[in-house]
């Protein structure tokens, strides 16, 4: 019951566009997306990106736009790209090869209906998508709020709702030709329940980042990671330095040897917080600190980093959701100038 009550905050929000944005030090706007939208899934795959599914504050979508990355850092127009064969919010999204995969989520009333499956999509020359298509690797839970890592040619789906908060980790091999193998429960767990939390991919290690507290309805500033091994093999999970501002529905971003984690959700309000924090050698952080801030508060939006730029797209606030897409770039120390 509590979990549907948070995605019912989640989901809470003017059905028209947000406002206009405030001017923050550091942050350009660029081209808009088509469909204002959160909770959709965020991937580069070159020099393009792309926005998948979400939600527009009414229904869960089967939409998808992409656009490439320019050489001053603007965005091109964004273009409707095939649609997903099945709505889904609060879900994984990857790029491996050739193809784009999405995996699990949700959809129906309030996201009650939790999802299982993963499609995938041909990735063209042009940026434009093949048809979506149903793999018939089924996860072995369903997962709404999923988040995925990339690791070599392994895929990791972890935490998220399925019927419970889970701590439980799977991964499946992505080989030639697009093909995903089988889902397997991975023996070493999360150190606890994550749920509505953040994921990133290093090349050192995998971090997980705040989440839900479903005890006192507020977010969480435990941060965890396990170091890679190489071969698409994790290591065992192991606490890090923690935020400073515990949060959830937040987004994480790494530039170089940085790691940032963006905006959120404060218990029910709605946070503009950056926080950043050095990569060991051996996976280990920081003490997290604050560097220049969203321009508006947002929760449930995407970002993606590119030649130097970080890209805030989407989202949604008590004012509504949106369709901006805003960028900036990084200073010599790595702070978003």
């Amino acid at each position: 019951m509590r979990a549907l009550l948070l995605l019912a905050l989640l989901l809470t929000g003017a059905s028209a566009g947000a406002a206009d944005l405030a001017w923050v030090a550091g942050w350009r706007q660029t081209a808009p997306l088509q469909v204002q939208r959160a909770g959709a899934a965020v991937v580069t795959a070159g020099d393009f990106l792309y926005v998948i599914g979400g939600i527009d504050g009414r229904d869960f979508l089967r939409s998808v736009e992409y656009t490439r990355f320019q050489p001053d850092g603007s965005l091109a127009p964004w273009r409707r790209a095939s649609s997903l064969r099945e709505a889904r919010g609060f879900f994984g999204a990857v790029a491996h090869g050739a193809y784009l995969y999405a995996v699990g989520g949700a959809n129906g009333p309030n996201g009650k209906h939790l999802l299982r499956s993963v499609e995938r999509a041909a990735i063209r020359p042009d940026g434009s998508l093949g048809p979506w298509e149903t793999v018939d690797k089924l996860l072995q839970l369903p997962r709404r709020c999923v988040k995925l890592a990339l690791v070599d040619d392994t895929v990791y789906a972890l935490g998220g709702f399925g019927g419970t908060l889970l701590d439980s980790v799977e991964s499946a091999p992505l080989g030639k030709g697009g093909a995903l193998g089988p889902w397997t429960l991975e023996r070493a767990r999360l150190t606890m329940p994550r749920y509505v939390n953040t994921v990133k991919a290093h090349d050192t290690a995998v971090y997980v980042i705040g989440g839900h507290n479903q005890a006192e309805g507020s977010g969480l500033a435990e941060v965890e990671y396990a170091p890679r091994l190489g071969a698409g093999r994790l290591g065992p999970w192991r606490r890090g330095a923690a935020l400073k501002v515990g949060r959830y529905a937040l987004a994480a971003a790494a530039q170089g040897n940085m790691l940032y984690a963006l905006g959120g959700l404060e218990g029910a309000i709605y946070s503009s917080v950056i926080e950043k924090t050095h990569i060991a050698a051996d996976g280990a952080l920081s003490p997290w600190r604050t560097t220049t801030p969203l321009s508006s508060p947002r929760a449930n939006f995407g970002v993606a980093v590119h030649a130097g730029h970080i890209y805030i797209i989407g989202g949604t606030n008590r004012d509504g959701y949106y369709r901006s897409v805003e960028y900036a770039g990084f200073d010599a120390a790595d702070d978003i100038d």
